[in-house]
């Protein structure tokens, strides 16, 4: 059991603090004691306390780079979220700035309509003057017969007389 909390705990600082790292740190297996003492105390306990210092400290240097990895990491994405909020803005700049232009170009495009209408009822109405003024004949043999009353002018011409009929 505590064999796979070791290799659980070495996965997840392996992650953090990279496997160079972690090997050296990560050694906690303690020699057995070479010797015994007069009272059958055990080992050499200054040497096991001593070396269970140096790996304290192996630790703590590598949470330090663990954390100083941490602040880079955190700092570039800071970075990259600047830089991203900055092209949204300039992305929503040309948008605002596109939109402005479909707008003056609909409003461009309304305007050329109502000319357009404007100069379509002129023309009715230039139409429907000279229709009054100048009437055409309907059929051909209507425009042969108005041909053969004014002997001088040539098929296709129109003779135009002088009426007071319609005074506007």
């Amino acid at each position: 059991m505590n064999e796979l909390r070791q290799r659980a705990f070495e996965e997840s600082a392996h992650e953090i603090v990279g496997p160079d790292r972690m090997e050296m740190a990560l050694q906690f297996e303690l020699a057995k004691p070479s010797r015994t003492e007069p009272d059958g105390s055990g080992g050499d306990l200054h040497g096991l306390v001593a070396a269970a210092l140096d790996r304290v400290h192996e630790v703590g240097e590598a949470i330090r780079a663990a954390e100083a990895r941490a602040r880079a990491v955190e700092a570039q994405a800071r970075k990259a979220i600047e830089i991203a909020a900055h092209e949204l803005i300039a992305a929503k700049s040309r948008i605002q700035a596109a939109e402005a232009q479909v707008r003056a170009g609909e409003e461009r495009a309304r305007r050329a309509e109502l000319r357009a209408e404007e100069a379509e009822g002129w023309l009715r109405r230039l139409s429907e003057t000279i229709a009054s003024v100048l009437p055409l004949p309907s059929s051909p043999e209507a425009h042969r017969e108005s041909a053969g009353q004014s002997g001088s002018q040539g098929p296709g011409t129109i003779s135009v007389e002088s009426s007071t009929t319609d005074s506007r």
